[in-house]
């Protein structure tokens, strides 16, 4: 065998190793994980309850501006968190701002209390979130598609900039994930 046909086959050998399936398995009470199925369902349970209970916080892991590239955002800072009848968004911004008030170049950073909530369950593995609320310098439209494996896509609407959208995923503390091969 030459060495060509030796170096192909490793790294046919190494490819093929890669492609192992795993998915994130909910831990049960006797520390063994759950079933893929099994752990689907608590998955989707927990996203279902967070969200009726308006109590959910979703990290961000991607920015997509209307006029610009998706950007992959490295830190774990970056959220958007809903709690009873409040709001707290530290999300980045980037895009065209139109009359932006003075300090709010920073993006979208505050806490405040929802105009409006409303829910809408649309299809059997989505939840449709509808967000109004309003700050002194701007008002926010947030439409949040929340999916049963804890995915989110947020989409902010604000008076004086280009629309946004995110991409992320529900925050889950509080139930055990362990990676399963």
């Amino acid at each position: 065998m030459t060495m060509r046909k030796l170096f192909l086959l490793i790294v046919a050998a190494i490819t093929l190793a890669g492609c192992t399936t795993s998915y994130d398995a909910v831990i049960g009470t006797d520390g063994r994980p759950l079933s893929k199925e099994e752990s689907a369902k608590v998955i989707r349970n927990t996203v279902q309850s967070k969200v009726e209970n308006r109590d959910f916080r979703i990290l961000v892991d991607e920015m997509n501006p209307i006029s610009g590239p998706t950007l992959h955002l490295r830190d774990n800072d970056w959220a958007l968190e809903v709690h009873r009848d409040s709001i707290g968004s530290v999300l980045p911004y980037f895009g065209r701002g139109y009359n932006v008030p003075y300090g709010s170049a920073m993006g979208m950073h505050f806490i405040t209390r929802m105009d409006s909530y409303s829910v809408e369950h649309p299809k059997d593995n989505m939840w449709i979130v509808k967000i109004s609320c309003h700050t002194v310098q701007e008002g926010y439209n947030f439409q949040i598609q929340v999916f049963d494996n804890g995915r989110a896509y947020i989409s902010v609407n604000t008076r004086y900039r280009d629309m946004i959208s995110y991409n992320g995923y529900v925050d889950m503390r509080g139930i055990a994930l362990k990676r399963v091969q």
